[in-house]
Order: structure tokens, then sequence, then C-alpha cells
């Protein structure tokens, strides 16, 4: 009788996980076609997907230098946007010209036929409004979901993406997020700070 009642439970689990997983991935989908879009145009502002995309890049992945290797920068955005690589030379140096003059290109010390893109002051600035005008974004988001979830809740949406990132990562070991490397309460701390500030909602509120 026991046996039958476990089994009958582990049936029902497994039906769960099934359903959940395949409203998940319609959810991820529809982040991916419409939600990332979205925040990128309000992000970018007068740049090109590409440009912001190289900007991005090395904000998340360049040296305490601001810099990363051309290559590097041009493999990612093959990867991403299926970029030739005249598109991708054309964007690093419409983002070195003025008036945009937002990074610079430096014969890397290695190799004279390499090149590694820095961020320009100009480009540092570029890359803080870029990133607050993000954060302002998802801060609304967080603001709208206050209204249905508590906020224990919401962290603890923030802490399942933390992962959900780490485990990709895990799959794909090429896409580098430094946010995975934290842990624990450290890594909730790091991706508030991504996500902007704490909303301030009534810790006595519970999801309808």
């Amino acid at each position: 009788m026991i046996d039958s009642a476990n089994e009958m439970a582990s049936r029902i689990r497994k039906i769960q996980v099934e359903e959940h997983a395949a409203e998940l991935l319609e959810l991820i989908y529809f982040v991916y076609d419409k939600g990332i879009p979205a925040l990128a145009h309000v992000m970018r502002g007068e740049l090109t997907r590409t440009q912001a995309g190289i900007l991005w890049l090395i904000r998340a992945e360049g040296d305490y230098a601001g810099s990363l290797p051309r290559k590097d920068i041009a493999q990612r955005l093959h990867n991403w946007f299926d970029l030739s690589s005249p598109a991708i030379t054309n964007a690093l140096h419409a983002l070195a010209r003025p008036p945009l003059g937002l990074v610079r290109l430096v014969e890397s010390t290695d190799s004279g036929r390499e090149k590694r893109v820095f961020l320009t002051a100009k480009g540092e600035r570029f890359l803080l409004a870029m990133t607050a005008r993000g954060r302002q974004l998802v801060q609304g988001l967080i603001g709208d979901l206050g209204q249905d979830l508590s906020e224990a809740q919401i962290i603890a949406g923030v802490d399942f993406l933390r992962l959900a990132v780490a485990f990709f990562q895990r799959i794909h070991p090429n896409r580098r997020l430094n946010l995975t490397r934290l842990s624990g309460e450290q890594g909730l701390r790091a991706a508030r700070r991504v996500a902007g500030t704490r909303p301030r909602i009534n810790p006595n509120h519970t999801a309808s």
C-alpha cells in the first residue's frame, strides 16, 4: 500500500515537472524573442544592436582596463548575430571614429597582427548611462511584479534566474557571466545590483 502511494506520488511529481518545463520553455523563448530586444532597445540609445553588443561585451567580459581582444569580440558577435567580419569591422570603426569615439583599437603587446578594443572615457560614461537605462526599466518591472508578489517571492525569482544562468553556463562554458562566480547571499546581492535597488514592497503582502 505504501509502495503504491509512493509510486503515485512519484508519477504526480513527474507530471508536474513536465508541465513546469513546458511552460518555462514558452516563457524563456518569449523573453528571448520579446523581452531582451525591448530591453536592448531602451539601453542602446543611438547605437546599433551590434555597436551596443560590443560595449556590453567589454563591460561583461573585459579586463580591469576595460578592454577585450578584437578576435574575442568578433567571435562572440558572429555567434550572437551571425555577422560577417566586415560588418564587425565597420561597427568597431564607427564606435572608434567621431562623433561616437566610444572605443579605441590598440595593437596587442603579444602580436602586432592582433588588436585590443579599449573603452574611452566617453565610452565608459555611455556604458554607465546605458546600464542606468536598463536598470530603470527593470525597476519598473519589479515594481509591477510587486503588485502580485511578495518581496521574498521576487528575491526567490532573482535567485532562480541566477542559478538558471549558472546551469546554462555549465552546458555552454564559453558563455561567461561574472555574476555566476558568486553564490549564496553574495550572489543574491550581486543579482540585486544587476536588477537595481530592491523594490519597496509591503513585507506583509502575499501573492493572490
